[in-house]
């Protein structure tokens, strides 16, 4: 959940710099008591993307996995999917409206664009959110070699981090710090459940019936969502969370709609990087 937090320096700005060490001080009886603050996430520059990146690769056919060098100056090359060389070269830049995100072009051989679209990366730069305009979804993870096996458990606990909304072309984004609380529901076989409260900025959206997709899915959970205001009465709000290779990342789209993210259209969804704060 995103924390309230309460400060005394208004407070402590009206009386005389003589008692400026009083206010906030817990130990004396003298201040004012500070709920302990969080440290502001740090921003990532486009050389900390350098290294090579691994994870899976979801085109709405099939999960794949993923895997694309980048240099220190967000040169993108050795793009493969299940290993195999896709033959495309990239280039990445600094989103600078908004933190920990990055726009990038991706073009064949013949030098000719096949995909444009945005990353969302952890404040360590460890970990990646991918989406491009047909709507191929990724998580990556830098230095990660290979999946493990996931579970439905793998889900549960704190996360927090960053949502974007993007209009079409990538060219603008709307930030929101965002959090989510995930515990099991009904954890008996054969379909055991979890359910998460997120926080996405000031509204709150409940995710219910998340499952784990089959093991082909390679770390995709599937769910649904509610309680949001921004999605009209009926219809069918959709959910997917996709897990890094060491289960600490989620990379997460959430839609009004399942159609129009599937139709390349993602203006009425949103798009999660959340880090896991508490397992």
């Amino acid at each position: 959940m995103i924390a309230i937090r309460k400060s005394s320096s208004l407070l402590c700005a009206a009386f005389a710099a003589a008692l400026l060490a009083a206010c906030g001080d817990d130990d004396n009886g003298n201040g004012f008591a500070q709920e302990p603050q969080e440290p502001p996430r740090a921003d990532v520059n486009l050389d900390q993307l350098a290294g090579t990146w691994f994870g899976t690769f979801d085109d709405k056919v099939s999960v794949r996995t993923i895997e694309f060098t980048v240099d220190a100056a967000g040169v993108m090359t050795a793009v493969k999917l299940e290993g195999a060389d896709q033959g495309l070269a990239g280039s990445i830049t600094k989103a600078t409206e908004v933190p920990r995100a990055f726009r990038f072009a991706l073009t064949n051989s013949g030098g000719t664009q096949v995909a444009a679209g945005m990353m969302m990366v952890d404040p360590d730069g460890a970990h990646m959110l991918y989406l491009d305009e047909h709507s191929d979804f990724g998580v990556l993870q830098k230095g990660a070699t290979e999946l493990p096996t996931y579970a439905l458990t793998d889900i549960d606990g704190a996360w927090s981090g960053d949502t974007l909304q993007t209009a079409p072309g990538f060219a603008t984004f709307g930030h929101f710090d965002s959090s989510a609380q995930c515990a099991p529901t009904d954890p008996a076989p054969p379909d055991p459940t979890s359910q998460c409260t997120a926080m996405i900025g000031s509204v709150t959206r409940t995710i219910t019936d998340v499952r784990m997709d089959d093991p082909a899915g390679r770390g995709r959970f599937i769910s649904r969502f509610t309680n949001d205001p921004a999605v009209p009465p009926g219809d069918f709000a959709v959910m997917r969370v996709y897990l890094s290779p060491d289960k600490l990342f989620a990379a997460v789209w959430a839609c009004n709609d399942f159609r129009p993210f599937a139709a390349g259209s993602p203006e009425d969804c949103d798009f999660s990087a959340w880090t896991k704060t508490q397992p």
